[in-house]
């Protein structure tokens, strides 16, 4: 009897873990249709709120209460930031979904590529969300997202090669809507 709870319990944390990675966006068909449907990132500011100095600097600066107060703004608007990325991934996987059908092996191949880094960032996020809520609840807990930034970089390059590969003009509407 407890090993078929065992089994079920272990069989529902994988399709967890699978609905987790894939994300329940909407089905895209063309780059078009994700000008209505990611959230624009920018990634400078979010460098800006997950560099370690910045952080120090307002430590030192601030009184204590301030900064617990900024401290839990700045991680309130980090778990946003990783959000809009995790949403970003599942809606880039849906356009990447359609694009390993296609005849042409380089854009096949380059919508294998964007699938399998959109399912590793969506995991990626997925463990950071878990690494953040935990570090609200507990703020001695360390958390580091710092490189999330250049993962999301590395992403919306795939995304983007991905998308010149059937159409290059659309390629800076994209860049601007990731």
């Amino acid at each position: 009897m407890i090993a078929v709870i065992l089994i079920a319990f272990g069989l529902l944390v994988v399709a967890l873990v699978i609905f987790a990675a894939r994300g329940a966006s909407a089905e895209v068909r063309s780059p078009e249709q994700l000008l209505g449907l990611t959230i624009a990132v920018d990634l400078s500011a979010f460098r800006n709120l997950v560099d370690a100095g910045e952080e120090e600097f307002l430590r030192t600066h601030l009184p204590a209460h301030e900064f617990e107060i900024v401290r839990r703004a700045r991680e309130r608007a980090i778990l946003a930031y990783l959000k809009a990325v995790s949403h970003n991934a599942a809606v880039l996987l849906r356009l990447a979904e359609t694009g390993r059908a296609n005849p042409d092996p380089a854009v096949a191949n380059a919508a294998n590529e964007l699938a399998q880094n959109a399912i590793q960032l969506r995991l990626y996020c997925l463990l950071l969300l878990i690494r953040l809520q935990a570090a609200v609840i507990f703020p001695a807990i360390p958390h580091t997202v710092h490189n999330l930034a250049e993962r999301y970089q590395r992403f919306t390059d795939y995304a983007v090669h991905f998308v010149a590969l059937g159409d290059p003009t659309f390629t800076s509407r994209m860049s601007a809507a990731l």
